[in-house]
C-alpha cells in the first residue's frame, strides 16, 4: 500500500451495511481524476512561471528561493497549498537541471541559470 494513502474515506456502505464496491470505486475514481488534473495543471503552471522568470532575467543567475517564491506568487498559491507547491517547484528545478535545461550552482555567484529555452515536453516530470 502506498505511503500515506488513507482509503477509509472511500468506504461506501449499502443500506444493508455491506460494502458498496461500485459506489466506492466511483468515489475513488472521481478523486483520482481530480488529482491527476491538479498534477497536470500544477506542472504546466510551474513550467510557465519558471520560464517567465528566466525570460524576464535573461542570462542571470537567480537564487532558488527567489524562483520558488515568485513562481508560487505567479500561480496564486495560498496558505493551503503553499508547502505542496513549494516542493513541486523545487522538484521541477531538479528535473530541469537533470534534463540540461537549467544549471544550478552553489556558493558565491551561485544560483540557477537557464541553459536552454525549451518547451515543457522536454523537461522530464519530477518523481
Amino acid at each position: 500500500m502506498a505511503k500515506g494513502l488513507d482509503l477509509a474515506g472511500y468506504v461506501v456502505c449499502a443500506d444493508d451495511g455491506s460494502l458498496d464496491e461500485e459506489a466506492a470505486s466511483a468515489l475513488f475514481l472521481s478523486d483520482l481524476r481530480a488529482h491527476i488534473e491538479f498534477e497536470k495543471v500544477t506542472s504546466e503552471g510551474i513550467h510557465v512561471q519558471v520560464m517567465a522568470l528566466f525570460d524576464e532575467h535573461q542570462g542571470e543567475n537567480l537564487h532558488i528561493p527567489y524562483i520558488v517564491s515568485q513562481s508560487l506568487l505567479g500561480m496564486k498559491a495560498d496558505a493551503k497549498n503553499w508547502s505542496l507547491l513549494e516542493a513541486k517547484v523545487k522538484e521541477y528545478l531538479q528535473a530541469a537541471k537533470a534534463a540540461g535545461v537549467l544549471e544550478i550552482t552553489k556558493g558565491p555567484n551561485g544560483g540557477c541559470k537557464r541553459l536552454l529555452v525549451t518547451p515543457k515536453a522536454d523537461v522530464p516530470a519530477a518523481e
